[in-house]
């Protein structure tokens, strides 16, 4: 698969689910008029950035790091915002990682999953654990967002290892 097949299949699957997610944790969730219109503008940019990039006649892979980065970057800051109120947007970490399980080779993909858990896991014990009043209810929802960290890695590995066998065979 050549890059722009690569930014297209990206774009065509994940940036739709992505978008999504933030939709729905704008409207569903009882995040705050603050939260919700920075998660509106957030999504808007992506995709808007993510279509422009798929549209590129040959991408660089610049153009896909960046991409990459910036997509990073703009759900982590997602995750910040919303976590408290809808736990789904861990989801979009996943996606992050997806998109480069696929653009990339075994130790990116793993380093990405690695940052992305570990985000995760800060993310959630410094916004969600302070407003858990049970210790058990805490023991439970780290345990919730410890193995989602772990999927976030394994999946990711998965992927790439699925698609760099496809690329061999080609």
């Amino acid at each position: 698969m050549e890059l722009k097949k690569e930014v297209k299949t990206i774009n065509v699957f994940l940036t739709p689910l992505a978008a999504f997610l933030i939709i729905c944790a704008v409207l569903i969730s009882n995040a705050d008029t603050v939260a919700a219109a920075a998660g509106l503008l957030i999504v808007l940019f992506t995709i808007f950035f993510n279509n422009l990039t798929a549209l590129l006649k040959e991408p660089s892979l610049v153009v896909v790091i960046l991409r990459v980065i910036i997509n990073l970057l703009l759900n982590l800051v997602l995750v910040y915002i919303f976590i408290p109120f809808w736990t789904p947007i861990w989801l979009l970490l996943m996606l992050s990682c997806l998109g480069t399980a696929v653009y990339s080779d075994f130790v990116k993909t793993f380093l990405i999953s690695l940052v992305s858990a570990v985000a995760l896991v800060i993310i959630f014990y410094l916004r969600v654990v302070p407003n858990l009043v049970s210790g058990y209810t805490k023991l439970i929802r780290v345990g919730e967002i410890v193995n989602y960290a772990l999927f976030i890695i394994i999946v990711s590995i998965l992927v790439n290892g699925i698609v760099r066998k496809y690329k061999s065979m080609f």
